[in-house]
């Protein structure tokens, strides 16, 4: 007995070793990771809901040798943001100083509720990485584009309002001329504490004021031919959009922009920031708030149990009778099985793609076509595996049969489900129907090891 025995042992142990593996991977998933809770306020923030908006493009744009304004195109916003409802405080930016994660103030502000100021765009980088640490989620600069979506109606538009076409060129300098004065007459050299020039209709507040916001997109300088023919575009990524009473692009390394720096127009008076929240693919998943959900959540574990006492039958039987282990898995094709593994993995992906919200109806119906793909390649398997297996007395062909046509027919319910959910795709089906997805996805990580590899 111990001779027979001794050969399949490591396979033995490799495979529950990789089903604990596979089932501490179905935990991480179900559950978020618990952190310590930071020792200061968390940063409130505003949720600007997905919105269609027309936005004027970003850079320099020169026609024929003339500057011009870019144009405007029209931006679908299709996920929610999630924004710093007020710009980072100096308290905030002390705090990171103080844990030093960040670099001293050339300038402090003198009390704790101004915003910061006089911060680079490495300065404003550094918060971000520290804040996620400190956190456990991650907060960045917004882009040029997220930063106009947040203003609303807040947003100062930069063209400069006259004809691109003119060949008269004193028309552009008096058109810049006048602007710029109009700016600077405009302008407030002094920081006002936080919520001092109030909110918008998303909740945001000083957006516009009087400190202009670091923002992540590099400068773009475009070039066009006569006709307005796109002929050369180049990106400065030394140099990055600001955003407040107008755009104005600043180099990285500059603080104070009084100070010099700002490529063209009238300088910033104060220099801060705010941050995005990214969602992490943890917090996109449902949690079980209602009874539906509750209900998901029972089916998921349900699951689990199912294929899990099946899977411990199957081990069970493997470990008292080796010779048919070894016969039985002689029969297997791993080639083709490892091909199902890939393409079930990538139908996953889009899967979770779709619930991020990123072409929700494009990547629902990938996923469904890797759902398919897998259920072809296990059919093409069982049509060679099957008449030999039927032959034996091997019990473990009927375990087998019973296990990967179980979640055959899983693949195939879900992958119909997801067209169904892609025909109309709206957040909270995308999401549970994804969830479901990713269920059918780990309860194969399970049988792979167990039936294919040990």
């Amino acid at each position: 007995m111990a001779t027979t025995l001794r050969p399949t042992l490591p396979g033995l142990t490799t495979s529950l070793g990789l089903m604990l593996l596979a089932g501490a991977a179905a935990l991480l998933l179900a559950a978020p990771i618990r952190r310590p809770a930071p020792a200061f306020p968390l940063p409130q923030t505003a949720i600007v809901p997905p919105a269609t908006l027309l936005h004027r493009l970003d850079g320099e744009s020169s026609r024929a040798g003339r500057p011009v304004d870019a144009p405007r195109v029209t931006v679908r916003i299709t996920q929610p943001l999630e924004i710093m409802r007020y710009q980072v405080s100096a308290a905030d930016y002390a705090r990171c100083i103080a844990a030093g994660a960040c670099k001293r103030l050339d300038s402090p502000a003198p009390r704790g509720d101004l915003p910061v100021t006089g911060v680079s765009h490495a300065d404003a980088s550094d918060y971000a990485a520290w804040l996620t640490r400190e956190t456990g989620t991650v907060w960045r600069l917004p882009t040029d584009r997220e930063w106009a979506h947040a203003a609303g109606s807040r947003l100062v538009d930069d063209a400069r309002g006259f004809d691109a076409d003119a060949n008269n060129p004193a028309q552009r300098w008096l058109a810049d001329y006048e602007r710029e004065a109009n700016r600077k007459a405009a302008s407030d050299p002094a920081p006002r504490p936080v919520g001092s020039f109030g909110a918008n209709e998303h909740g945001v507040h000083d957006i516009a004021g009087n400190v202009w916001e670091w923002t992540q997109t590099c400068l773009r300088r475009v070039s066009q031919d006569a006709a307005g023919r796109t002929t050369g575009e180049t990106s400065n990524c030394g140099i990055y959009v600001v955003e407040g009473q107008h755009r104005a692009p600043m180099t990285f390394f500059i603080r104070n922009p009084k100070s010099g720096g700002c490529s063209v127009g009238t300088p910033p008076d104060n220099l801060g920031f705010r941050l995005v929240r990214e969602r992490s693919w943890r917090d996109r998943l449902p949690v079980p708030e209602t009874g539906m959900e509750l209900l998901l959540w029972i089916l998921v574990w349900s699951e689990f149990v199912v294929f899990g006492a099946l899977l411990g039958a199957f081990l069970l039987i493997a470990w008292l009778d080796p010779p048919a282990h070894v016969a039985f898995h002689r029969e297997l094709d791993l080639p083709l099985a490892s091909v199902a593994t890939a393409t079930l993995l990538t139908s996953g992906f889009f899967a979770a793609l779709a619930a991020s919200g990123r072409a929700s109806r494009r990547n629902l119906i990938f996923a469904a076509l890797g759902g398919f793909a897998f259920c072809a390649l296990k059919l093409a398997a069982f049509s060679h595996e099957l008449p030999v297996l039927a032959t034996s007395e091997n019990r473990l062909f009927e375990l087998y049969l019973l296990i990967t046509g179980f979640h055959l027919a899983h693949v195939l319910f879900v992958a119909i489900l997801l067209l169904m959910v892609a025909w109309r795709p709206a957040p909270r089906p995308v999401e549970t129907v994804a969830t479901i997805w990713h269920l059918v996805d780990l309860v194969w990580l399970l049988i792979l090891p167990v039936i294919y590899l040990g």
